[in-house]
């Protein structure tokens, strides 16, 4: 551990990822990018200058952290003089390029591309595409170009409070606009180029058409494109559901263990090279090369790309003889990738593969001396026990953090599930390469489709043990953190006891406790407010700590999509259905209840907030007048048009506004 902490490339990381995350978030710095360059550089060479040890590390650190700053501005597009944005206009016609097709809802069909034109001017910017599937007749490619003249729109955050927000998940892919299209309001336009894109997506389509031909079922085939295609599209929400639950989603997405495998698959096959002259080096060479051309074949993602370069850092450096610790490369890779792409920071994915190699490196060995097995078989699921216990250690906080659920039956689930991962990529390689030139027996195929079958099942039975997934568990950044200083000041004492070490635990237990019940208290004396987005419903919520009075009772409010997550990170105990009979106070301030019986002559309020429903027929203006309301909601029980009405009347008199449909869930504190 010490050697790691004294490693001069993880002060540069740690320094530079600072330096992006604190840009990222309060854009501390928004000069021109071209200054900023121009300082860095001369920083760097009066470094040169410094003979003082002290002060030119100092300095060193300052520089990454600059660096940080720097590349979290050039890496985004909305600081390019040519983002697409800054020459928008009313009619403006478009010309968009597709480089992605994402995952497609019930009505659209979904890709990413990029806004290379905006009436005769080049520009750059990434949006979402939104084409509509009833009215698709023009088959779509990576590369092609569209021209449109339909509006761009703004990624809606969600409209109601602890839903999950699609929209900051785009923005930490730099996609901020969307466009919805039908077939009559766009033209393809297709060149002849060269385009690497278009190759790897033929060589996909080709590989496609292969296996289809055969009797894989659609959850088989769905399996079958992800491990070796990197499209998850097709897999189902409950399979996926079911791999979640299980603790094996990992396998779905290619990261370091699909190439863990394909390195031993690699280094076996090209076994006899070792007989040439300079065999080994051809060897590793060669491996290297089939493994970013694999990485490149999948899209990319984050996680292939950080198991991809760490073992090309690990190669290399067997290759000039460098016997450095592995966790060295790991460290070495992720500066590297984030140097080059400092938006993989923000990737769920980048965080949980690097969090899950680094424990293993890191704790699996102090794991596997807990205990020495004597026979090979058992050794080699001591093993298997050891790797997945600490990736999981690695992993908890964070999944825990993203997904709000722990697995208990992982191990079990691992135990099986690693092994016969083996067997399908060997089959699966086997079977792409074989089909492309001959028919394969039906013997082979229904061998293979049953063992996919097999695992899908397995997995779906350890996901319906339902009291070993532990759901519902919501923590906030700092508990977050806090886990994790535990988990290492844990695993430091296993590997030695000694007094600081049992004060870095204590600390972080400490610390745990602390932010555990500042967090409880400020939720126990939260008294809030709300009016809930639901299409055609009225949700009215008074909050008093953990406490809920609604207009809807407790089943309703737990299962809408609309209330549910709000009701689970809250920590809501006790929900209680009451009619406000139109009127009630929040803290001595009066909240009349307006709904389609429109009745609002109430004597005595001063100035009370207004909640109208279920679209009342009344003279707004005659009711500001009568009431002086200090504030009109409109919920979404409520027709949009005479929402739109009531919203110019009450701009006109003044009267502050608040429109559901527009602005999301409304939310009071009081």
């Amino acid at each position: 551990m010490r050697k790691l902490l004294q490693y001069v490339p993880l002060h540069f990381l740690v320094c530079y990822i600072l330096g992006v995350l604190l840009n990222h978030y309060f854009s501390i710095i928004n000069i021109n990018i071209v200054t900023f360059f121009v300082s860095i550089c001369t920083f760097t060479i009066v470094l040169f200058f410094f003979k003082n040890r002290k002060l030119i590390t100092l300095c060193s650190l300052l520089l990454f952290f600059s660096i940080g700053v720097f590349s979290n501005l050039i890496n985004n597009d909305k600081n390019a003089s040519t983002y697409f944005e800054k020459y928008a206009t009313k009619n403006q016609t478009s010309i968009l390029q597709i480089k992605k097709k994402l995952k497609s809802t019930a009505y659209y069909n979904k890709f990413e591309a990029t806004l290379i034109q905006v009436n005769n001017i080049k520009t750059i910017g990434k949006i979402l595409v939104n084409i509509k599937k009833d009215s698709l007749q023009k088959q779509i490619h990576i590369d092609d170009k569209i021209v449109t003249k339909s509006s761009l729109v703004t990624i809606l955050k969600p409209k109601n409070p602890n839903q999950f927000s699609y929209k900051n998940y785009l923005a930490h892919q730099q996609i901020y606009k969307q466009v919805f299209l039908t077939d009559n309001q766009f033209l393809i336009k297709r060149d002849d180029k060269f385009s690497l894109a278009r190759i790897v997506e033929n060589s996909k389509n080709a590989i496609k058409g292969s296996l289809n031909n055969y009797s894989f079922s659609k959850d088989e085939l769905s399996i079958l494109y992800s491990l070796f295609l990197g499209e998850k599209q097709l897999i189902s929400d409950e399979l996926k559901s079911n791999y979640s639950k299980a603790g094996v989603i990992h396998i779905l997405a290619i990261s370091g263990l699909h190439v863990g495998i394909l390195v031993i698959i690699f280094l076996f096959l090209l076994k006899p090279i070792e007989y040439l002259k300079n065999g080994v080096t051809y060897k590793l060479l060669i491996t290297i090369i089939l493994l970013w051309n694999f990485a490149i074949f999948t899209g990319l993602s984050a996680s292939v790309v950080r198991a991809v370069t760490m073992y090309s850092f690990v190669a290399i450096g067997q290759l000039i003889n460098r016997k450095t610790p592995i966790y060295f490369s790991l460290i070495t890779s992720m500066l590297v990738l984030l140097l080059i792409k400092p938006l993989f920071l923000f990737d769920v994915g980048f965080q949980l593969s690097y969090c899950a190699v680094f424990s293993i490196v890191w704790i699996q060995p102090t794991l596997r001396k807990l205990y020495k097995p004597k026979y090979k078989i058992v050794k080699y699921f001591w093993n298997l026990i050891t790797v997945s216990t600490a990736a999981q250690l690695g992993v908890l906080p964070l999944s825990i953090f993203y997904f709000n659920q722990v697995p208990g039956l992982f191990l079990v689930a691992n135990l099986v599930v690693i092994p016969t991962l083996f067997l399908v990529l060997i089959l699966g390689i086997a079977t792409i390469i074989s089909s492309l030139f001959f028919s394969l027996p039906e013997l082979f195929i229904r061998l293979f489709s049953w063992l996919i079958s097999s695992l899908n099942s397995f997995v779906s039975w350890v996901s319906n043990q339902e009291v070993f997934l532990l759901k519902k568990l919501y923590i906030s950044s700092f508990l977050m953190l806090c886990i994790y200083a535990i988990i290492i000041a844990s695993i430091l004492i296993i590997k030695k006891r000694t007094i600081k070490r049992f004060v870095f635990l204590l600390f972080g237990i400490i610390s745990f406790q602390f932010v555990f019940i500042l967090e409880k208290h400020q939720k126990n004396n939260t008294r809030e407010l709300l009016v809930f987005y639901k299409p055609k419903t009225s949700i009215v919520v008074k909050r008093n700590g953990n406490r809920l009075v609604s207009n809807k009772n407790a089943a309703f409010l737990k299962e809408d999509y609309a209330t549910k997550s709000y009701i689970e990170s809250e920590k809501i105990t006790k929900i209680d259905a009451i009619d406000f009979k139109n009127i009630f106070a929040i803290d001595k301030q009066p909240v009349l209840l307006i709904d389609s019986l429109g009745i609002y002559n109430v004597t005595g309020l001063e100035k009370p907030i207004v909640i109208l429903q279920h679209s009342p027929k009344i003279n707004v203006q005659r009711m500001i007048k009568t009431l002086q309301p200090q504030l009109i909601i409109a919920d979404a029980s409520n027709h949009k048009n005479y929402v739109n009405q009531w919203q110019e009347i009450a701009k006109k008199q003044k009267t502050p506004f608040y429109n559901v449909f527009e602005k999301g869930a409304f939310m009071y504190k009081f």
